[in-house]
């Protein structure tokens, strides 16, 4: 098996490092920005969020990136390295996009 990942998956690993690091360079910086209302940086989830990575396990046809588990887990390996201030859980977000593949064609609208 070849586990090297390919240059896009890279660049996706290495823009979502450079966000959250510059964004929050020190436990200090996430201690303030968890303190502070509301207990997260607004601009930068909107910028993952302007980056496509809050779309990216859904499938293309609903609105996402319809990318696979290694992206997936990219983003989830650079926020675990980081762990940037959040008021929302991350779990369900990412169970839904699981359920969403797995559901039978006709019921994924009302997923």
């Amino acid at each position: 098996m070849d586990f090297t990942l390919t240059p896009e998956q890279r660049d996706l690993r290495d823009a979502v490092r450079a966000l959250l690091t510059g964004a929050y360079p020190t436990t200090e910086d996430r201690r303030k920005t968890t303190e502070a209302a509301p207990g997260f940086a607004e601009h930068v989830w909107s910028r993952l969020a302007d980056m496509g990575i809050l779309g990216l396990p859904f499938p293309e046809e609903h609105g996402g990136m319809g990318a696979g588990p290694v992206e997936v887990g990219l983003v989830a390996e650079e926020m675990g390295r980081v762990s940037p201030p959040s008021r929302s859980p991350t779990a369900p977000y990412w169970r839904a996009a699981s359920s969403l593949r797995k559901a039978p064609a006709g019921r994924r609208a009302s997923c």
